[in-house]
């Protein structure tokens, strides 16, 4: 629920309430006494409200303005023992009467503040707040009570319109959001583009510097007018190549005395200049086919090298009980969650539980229930042991002296005709196995049974939320009135059922011996 403050700033409230006085202290008999109710009523002439909070508990006292007698009004809007139903109005004639009520509905646990261990949301417990109110004098005005109205429409009116502001903002937020994933995809296509690009004209820019080196070095001038010669001058296309063989080509023409026209050596230069030209295009092709070959063979090189790497080193992974990381091969693995744990600290763990008689052995990490594990011989016996007293029961024969397992249903069918054990006149009722006299005894005593499977219970100290030790059971009971809360092993369904039954029953309570 809201704070009390923030109660108070709604207009109808602050319009027709006038808040006097805060008081805060233990939950005890002396505190409750000494809330200024009765004085607040003396000084305004009216009737007075304390606002009592207590986490989760909320709870309004009224001191009416009477002058023969003084009267208190308790307002509890949770079902309780002495009214189960739900809300109730409690009506008492003094102020110890009401303190004295309040402190027994509001009591806690001593141990609550000794223990340094803790935390301080549960100390709070211990503590509650009082905030005493009055009636204004002044209400009651068809104008005034129209001004808290048009105040409270105002502040809906504002907090509607700030509402749909925050909308069109996340709106507009959530479409830029979506333009700017769209944006940063696109660059990184291009930019992929972009290195693609510049990946295949280095390659290139190489083939070409090496082919030009490997003419360099090995050609020879003057054996034929189309053998590749050195030029300094040469570029990246060649055409200073294509000169330089041109130029050749036309000396040794000259030089041989031939007598073609222009046109023919006009001719003769076309063919040459096309044939270096098909050649360097071969060249290439060739060149970049074999990078292609090499790139392709280191690829798969690569990736084998990869895969035996991986192989070799099965991974990291961190145990969610010690905390400590180890190799996979040493892991342990929940089959129906699949959280993982080293195996030292499941078999501990494991081990622990057998040891505690807690069956099903559960996940420590979700509560997921998990199958058995390779664990010692003895400890193996007794998980067996567990898995049939949930539908079995173990009787011990007192002639021969050993103890069996019998089915549960056989053993609640059947009667005792005659039994050859003394029976004690004026004792409780008689029964074979002693089964009647431990009910006489629990019914003098005070203890409970278990309502999931009929185990006797004492409670030696602590809360009324008791929970049952018997293997394959986990039921949640209350000591107080042995109503079954839940059997289930999650937390968060046992802290709700738990929250949910203590509305009307008491967490603390001392039992008598």
């Amino acid at each position: 629920h809201l704070d009390v403050e923030d109660i108070y700033k709604a207009p109808i409230f602050r319009k027709s309430l006038d808040l006097r006085s805060s008081d805060f202290g233990q939950s005890t008999l002396q505190m409750f006494t000494k809330l200024r109710l009765t004085e607040a009523s003396h000084a305004s002439r009216c009737s007075t409200c304390a606002i009592i909070t207590r986490p989760p508990e909320i709870i309004a006292c009224v001191k009416l303005a009477t002058s023969y007698s003084d009267i208190f009004i308790i307002f509890d809007s949770h079902p309780r023992p002495e009214h189960p139903d739900g809300a109730a109005f409690i009506f008492l004639n003094s102020i110890d009467v009401a303190a004295a009520y309040l402190a027994n509905l509001l009591k806690y646990d001593d141990r609550l503040l000794m223990d340094s261990s803790v935390q301080w949301q549960a100390q709070l417990l211990a503590h509650f707040s009082a905030h005493i109110f009055c009636a204004r004098n002044a209400l009651g005005t068809a104008a005034e009570l129209t001004e808290a109205t048009l105040e409270a429409s105002l502040d809906v009116l504002n907090l509607r319109a700030r509402v749909a502001e925050l909308e069109t903002q996340s709106k507009s937020l959530t479409q830029e959001n979506e333009r700017l994933n769209e944006d940063a995809a696109r660059l990184e296509d291009e930019v992929a583009e972009l290195k693609d690009r510049q990946r295949k004209d280095q390659v290139r820019i190489r083939a070409l510097q090496q082919e030009h080196n490997r003419s360099s070095t090995s050609g020879s001038t003057g054996k034929s007018a189309t053998v590749y010669t050195s030029s300094t001058s040469r570029d990246v296309k060649g055409k200073g190549t294509y000169a330089t063989i041109a130029r050749s080509h036309f000396a040794a023409s000259s030089s041989a005395g031939s007598s073609r026209s222009a046109g023919v050596n006009d001719l003769s230069f076309a063919a040459v200049l096309q044939m270096q030209a098909d050649e360097l295009n071969n060249v290439d092709n060739s060149y970049a086919a074999s990078l292609q070959r090499r790139f392709d063979d280191e690829d798969q090189q690569l990736k084998k090298q990869l895969h035996t790497l991986r192989q070799a080193d099965p991974g990291i992974f961190e145990c969610n009980v010690c905390f400590e990381k180890y190799n996979e091969d040493v892991v342990a693995k929940v089959d129906i969650c699949g959280h993982r744990f080293c195996r030292d600290c499941l078999r501990e763990y494991a081990a622990t539980k057998i040891t505690e008689h807690r069956y099903p052995i559960t996940c420590p990490t979700c509560m997921s229930e998990k199958g058995r594990k390779d664990i010692g011989g003895m400890q193996y016996g007794k998980f067996i042991e567990m898995q049939m007293a949930a539908f079995s029961i173990m009787l011990h024969c007192r002639k021969c002296g050993d103890s069996m397992f019998v089915d549960r249903g056989e053993y609640e069918a059947s009667e005792i005709i005659a039994c050859s054990r003394q029976i004690e006149i004026g004792g409780p009722k008689h029964s074979c196995d002693g089964s009647s006299e431990l009910k006489h005894l629990m019914n003098e005593r005070g203890w409970k049974y278990c309502p999931g499977c009929q185990t006797p219970a004492e409670k030696i100290s602590g809360c009324n939320h008791m929970t049952c030790m018997s293997p394959g059971c986990n039921t949640h009971f209350c000591y107080v009135c042995g109503e079954g809360i839940t059997n289930s092993t999650k937390q968060q369904a046992i802290s709700s059922a738990v929250s949910a039954h203590y509305r009307k029953c008491h967490l603390f309570e001392d039992v008598a011996s």
